[in-house]
């Protein structure tokens, strides 16, 4: 199995933007390992068990996805790795009332 992240957002929603920020280690040591974790990892909006749009990750510490306004109710983060770290997700965007 790979790792996951599924954030269920309650709705329907129209969502704009999704931005991940990676962990990010400031020793040097370790930086490179933690800082090219996300590198290839999928990001998916999913509506009603739907994949409606994705996008692949890079290494880069802070990233933002442009959805432009597609309808979903679920984002899912996936890696093909044996870990997933994320420092945090925000999802931008309008609940539909």
């Amino acid at each position: 199995d790979t790792p996951w992240l599924t954030i269920d957002l309650g709705q329907d929603a129209e969502v704009e933007v999704i931005e991940i920020l990676n962990r990010f280690q400031d020793d040097s040591s370790k930086a490179t390992r933690f800082n090219n974790i996300l590198d290839g990892a999928k990001v998916e909006l999913i509506d009603e068990g739907v994949v409606v749009w994705d996008a692949e990750l890079t290494g880069d510490i802070t990233q933002q996805l442009h959805v432009d306004g597609i309808m979903g109710d679920t984002v899912r983060v996936s890696n093909t790795r044996e870990y997933l770290h994320i420092a945090e997700l925000d999802v931008y965007g309008e609940f539909l009332v």
